[in-house]
């Protein structure tokens, strides 16, 4: 595990070193286009959400999981109902 670790320290400080060595001006466009990608996918996403909300769309289904629980497996039986499984408890 500290070997791992100690390879990402060693890699962000390659990338941190390399950061640094670029031209203050190059720093900047670089900052600036990743500011204009988020600005865009933001701007994308709220005009998404309007978008979905104003088609009459805006109920949330929230439904369960079915089946999950129903079916129970063990190692040393096949796969049963959980009201017929053997370590199954029944109430009484």
């Amino acid at each position: 595990m500290k070997n791992w670790r100690n390879s990402i320290e060693q890699y962000i400080a390659q990338a941190d070193d390399r950061w640094n060595a670029l031209p203050v001006l190059r720093q900047n466009i670089y900052i600036k286009i990743i500011l204009a990608a988020y600005t865009l996918m933001t701007v994308i996403t709220a005009v998404s959400i309007c978008s979905s909300r104003t088609n009459g769309s805006n109920r949330l289904m929230v439904d369960g999981i079915n089946g999950f629980i129903d079916v129970v497996t063990c190692e040393n039986c096949q796969t049963l109902d959980s009201e017929n499984h053997p370590n199954q408890k029944t109430k009484k």
